[in-house]
């Protein structure tokens, strides 16, 4: 029989976490293993130097499971590229990325016994919970209502008129139907940071159907080490204006309406004008590593777009340099 929903995960390094985030999935009060035939989880094991892979091989073999799998890479590729091999692999009609230090929730994976909605739906979007390192759990405030018979770009300009700017821009809060990703070439970027990003946008602006379910369905946990919560690095920052030019190219390309554009430019600038500030964590070697990568970029989608002249730094190795030793100086 083929599982409704495939979840994916991509692991590196993962041994502290990756036997709790499958417990979410297979131990819980949702539905017994009667049920597993619903669906397929697949772990992607990106060249993990500790004992990731060897744990979840000895998960399948203790809890005797056939809806499991492990996924190796022979290079370390990046979260993006673990995804798409994940996605390579799938065989669900939906699938769902989830993050190896997070928490999936029973009352999503309670859905797939009542999923008559879920063939005609592209993207569903659902809540999510952030847990601290001691464990109390903060549920930001979002939409109370569910929303449907909507396409992505009717929602996102819901979003513009509500000023909403809430939504969670990581595909954990997501399920995608998988056709859909497949058929509109939907992949993440590999070997860069944050890739999510742009594909979230992507996914919700291509989806002809999209809907919002009031349900908290995983738990983000903030890992200390965390690529959002580790140290910076030029790499890190270089791939943050990426996205934010990604973004800004998509949207041009797209004819968006100047309600989401205008919308969007405000949060793409909050995150430029953040890591502009960030620049000064950076040692020189770091920022050398910035400047290469972004040197490659072209910023002339930023000003079309940005209404004031603040991002001209990003335009010449010079106007970096300065603001880099600037930042360091203050």
């Amino acid at each position: 029989m083929k599982p409704i929903l495939s979840i994916i995960i991509p692991a590196f390094n993962a041994s502290r976490y990756i036997e709790k985030c499958l417990d979410s999935i297979f131990n819980n009060d949702c539905f017994g293993i009667e049920y597993y035939n619903l669906f397929e989880t697949i772990v992607v094991d990106d060249c993990s130097e500790d004992t990731t892979a060897i744990i979840v091989e000895d998960y399948i073999a203790k809890n005797q499971l056939k809806n499991l799998f492990l996924y190796s890479h022979k290079k370390n590729r990046k979260q993006g590229a673990a995804r798409n091999t994940g996605l390579q692999f799938a065989n669900g009609n939906y699938v769902w990325f989830v993050d190896v230090d997070d928490i999936v929730m029973s009352d999503m994976l309670s859905l797939l016994k009542d999923n008559s909605l879920l063939p005609s739906i592209d993207v569903i979007q659902f809540n999510a919970a952030s847990e601290d390192l001691v464990g109390n759990r903060f549920v930001d405030d979002f939409l109370k209502e569910p929303l449907s018979n909507l396409s992505g770009v009717e929602y996102l300009e819901f979003e513009a008129r509500m000023h909403y700017s809430n939504r969670i821009r990581a595909p954990w809060s997501k399920w995608y139907r998988r056709e859909f990703l497949l058929q509109n070439e939907l992949f993440f970027e590999e070997n860069i940071y944050w890739e999510d990003v742009v594909h979230t946008l992507k996914s919700i602006y291509l989806s002809k159907i999209f809907m919002y379910i009031p349900l908290v369905g995983y738990v983000y946990v903030q890992t200390p080490n965390s690529d959002m919560r580790g140290v910076q690095n030029g790499q890190k920052i270089a791939d943050v204006i990426r996205f934010c030019v990604d973004s800004f190219e998509f949207l041009q390309k797209q004819g968006a309406s100047i309600t989401i554009i205008e919308f969007q430019r405000e949060y793409y600038e909050r995150v430029l004008r953040k890591y502009k500030y960030n620049l000064h964590f950076l040692q020189k070697k770091d920022f050398d590593i910035f400047d290469n990568v972004v040197s490659k970029f072209d910023f002339s989608v930023i000003e079309k777009l940005c209404h004031n002249d603040e991002h001209n730094w990003l335009n010449t190795a010079d106007g970096r340099f300065k603001t880099w030793r600037t930042n360091n100086e203050n």
